[in-house]
């Protein structure tokens, strides 16, 4: 295949506003618009990227040639807080991680976290409950409900008076990583204020919690517990029969920790408004979980028969999607299916958000459609065009369980109140996640259970 000249064009150096921290979701729109689905991001004298929501090129990236990319500088703020946990770990060390977390989140093995899930979902209800009424920030209970069943489906307990410490903790964390990608000038600009020393602080804080919580289960041993921590623990690499170390044991939870709740609870934040504009939606929703669910408590068996609500709630991913973007770095030259040929070390962002939003994807992009997931999610040569979690063999372990989290967190809510949203809109922040950083306002009143 002939080689062809690799582009150019893209936002100035001007339009970058020299970083990154000036990029909005709205722009990436704007300029996948006006220069296709190929373009050059210029960052001045700091490397520049390529962003590309053009699939074959994607697929190389994520499946084909994987190996060939590295995560990029994204990453590494991150890794300051995980480690060498899954998301941030690289090569054979990653891969053997892979296989020991991989039986953890297991459809099989999952059905015994559902219980542990409910009791958490159940006591945020109940929470909601008693405000009947009363104005409620759904964010925070977003971000609540999402944190109490990650931590009970990880250690099989809760944080008890540690849930808002962590949560802050997390998202201090979270921004101060992403802004060291974003700001190129903040890796040095960060000592100059208190920025470096709270993020000390906090990470400092995260990791001694968890590592209290490995020691505890040292002691008291696995016996009766279906938490995914037990799992990890009893985890044996096939063939030196090793296990985790309490370091990889640490670096692992602390990962599922971060990445478990702060995607969900953003879906079920942005999921919130979508939910408001579609009144009819939720009509849908309480009919199908009338029927399936009837009057007795969630099951796990009613789950894969609660179809339109699994695709509300990939409809609420798609629009609004979390994980608004992967970056990867090329550790050789890569020449791609449309004979363009990039050097080592060439930094490629992959615009989730865009590819999830482009109207040569997906009819009318804008409108939140949940039957569009009718037929299951994409396969074939488009299934890239929706990628919540990622793709290739580094997408993300936790799928199975966040999907079975929000199903379940949404039928929950639904089937139990009537919810008036008070607010029409919210700003965000891209973060590493896409989150709201204003109210979204509502208020709840209880239903009487219906039955088919």
């Amino acid at each position: 295949m002939a080689k062809s000249s690799i582009p150019t064009t893209g936002p100035n150096f001007i339009k970058t506003g020299k970083n990154l921290t000036t990029i909005t979701l709205e722009t990436l729109l704007e300029w996948q618009k006006e220069h296709g689905e190929l373009y050059y991001i210029n960052m001045g004298p700091m490397p520049g990227f390529y962003a590309t929501a053009d699939l074959e090129m994607v697929e190389v990236i994520l499946q084909k040639e994987q190996k060939r990319f590295r995560k990029s500088s994204l990453y590494d703020g991150l890794a300051l807080m995980t480690g060498k946990g899954l998301v941030t770990n690289e090569g054979d060390h990653w891969l053997k991680q892979r296989r020991l977390a991989a039986p953890a989140f297991h459809k099989e093995y999952l059905a015994n976290v559902f219980g542990l899930m409910m009791e958490e979902i159940n006591t945020t209800m109940d929470h909601m409950g008693a405000k009947v009424g009363e104005v409620i920030p759904w964010e925070e209970e977003a971000i609540a409900v999402t944190m109490n069943v990650v931590v009970k489906g990880l250690i099989g307990s809760t944080l008890q008076g540690d849930t808002e410490r962590f949560s802050d903790a997390a998202q201090l964390g979270l921004a101060h990583a992403m802004r060291l990608w974003k700001d190129p000038f903040f890796k040095f600009t960060q000592h100059l204020t208190e920025a470096k020393k709270k993020f000390d602080r906090e990470n400092q804080f995260l990791g001694e919690l968890i590592e209290r919580f490995i020691a505890d289960r040292r002691k008291t041993g696995n016996e009766g517990k279906w938490d995914i921590m037990a799992m990890f623990m009893a985890a044996r690499d096939e063939s030196t029969g090793e296990g985790m170390s309490d370091e990889q044991l640490k670096d692992e939870i602390m990962t599922m920790f971060l990445g478990g709740h702060e995607t969900s609870s953003h879906t079920l934040s942005w999921g919130m408004l979508r939910l408001k504009q579609n009144p009819e939606v939720v009509d849908k929703m309480r009919e199908e979980i009338n029927r399936v669910v009837g009057q007795g408590p969630l099951q796990y068996e009613h789950l894969p028969k609660l179809r339109y609500v699994t695709m509300v709630v990939n409809e609420m991913m798609r629009i609004d999607s979390a994980v608004w973007t992967i970056a990867r770095t090329s550790l050789e030259e890569i020449t791609f299916p449309n004979g363009q040929t990039f050097p080592a070390n060439t930094q490629f962002m992959i615009p989730i958000y865009a590819i999830q939003r482009n109207p040569k994807y997906w009819e009318n992009p804008d409108q939140f459609v949940p039957e569009r997931f009718e037929n299951g999610t994409p396969k074939g040569p488009e299934k890239l065009k929706f990628m919540p979690f990622g793709a290739g063999p580094r997408m993300c372990i936790g799928w199975n369980f966040a999907m079975m989290e929000l199903v379940s967190i949404l039928t929950t809510l639904i089937r139990r109140f009537d919810i008036e949203v008070l607010t029409d809109s919210a700003s965000y922040e891209a973060a590493i996640t896409l989150a709201p950083t204003s109210p979204i306002h509502i208020k709840v009143k209880e239903r009487e259970m219906e039955i088919a």
